[in-house]
């Protein structure tokens, strides 16, 4: 069984995001780590029956009613509600008149079809219970999964950026020995000039490239001669 450390930096540089989950096993069973649980799927709530009915919002709670003319019928028939009202300076019990209550429109079952509908609530009721245990458990250990493969997922990145480097090496080499009509020396000193020999050593070994040493650059094109930089390459 291969494992993610058991390639090379080129190869590991080479790896897709699909292709390092598939070496991820490998790296668990090292680490001791378990499988992680699946979730299982989230219950749905059954649905009860609900009918609209024409509420009477008066601030103390609703009084439904099967028509709009029934619940405008009660409001004009000058009834009203006794009650606190919390929202305002009044902190005693007191009668409020219905025609300063709202008629709005809410679903809500019947007594018997709430009653019909509670042992499957119940059982959904437990069923989310578990199922949110669950989640919550799935979570801290691919929390902590991800810590634990951190180092891993670092390394790839890294290799990821050294190969676009090494890469951009690669093409520069090809443009330079083109521009220079093949005259490899010559392209090998405007490279230099471009990136450090460690990179230039590496991208040649990384991509086969033979990469000669860099000839003497004629006097007319020593203008602007710039010293490659001391570090071009993430390590």
């Amino acid at each position: 069984m291969r494992s993610y450390w058991d390639l090379g930096e080129r190869e590991r540089a080479a790896l897709t995001r699909n292709d390092v989950d598939a070496l991820l096993p490998a790296e668990r069973m090292a680490l001791g780590l378990r499988p992680l649980a699946p979730v299982p799927p989230e219950p749905v709530k059954p649905p009860c029956p609900e009918r609209a009915w024409y509420a009477i919002d008066g601030g103390y709670g609703c009084l439904g009613f099967d028509t709009l003319d029934a619940a405008v019928a009660v409001i004009r028939s000058g009834a009203v509600q006794i009650g606190r009202d919390y929202s305002s300076r009044i902190d005693v019990e007191h009668a409020r008149p219905l025609t300063e209550a709202s008629i709005k429109i809410v679903k809500a079952p019947t007594r018997a079809d709430a009653e019909a509908c509670g042992a499957g609530l119940a059982r959904y009721q437990a069923e989310r219970e578990a199922y949110d245990k669950a989640r919550r458990a799935h979570e801290e250990a691919a929390k902590a999964e991800t810590a634990a493969l951190a180092d891993v997922w670092e390394d790839w990145a890294r290799c990821c950026a050294r190969g676009a480097c090494y890469r951009a090496i690669e093409a520069t080499w090809r443009e330079y020995l083109s521009l220079c009509e093949g005259n490899a020396g010559l392209a090998s000193a405007f490279l230099a000039r471009a990136y450090s020999s460690e990179a230039i050593a590496t991208a040649a070994e990384w991509f086969g490239l033979e990469i000669p040493e860099p000839a003497e650059i004629p006097a007319a094109r020593k203008s602007v001669v710039q010293q490659p930089p001391a570090e071009d390459i993430p390590w």
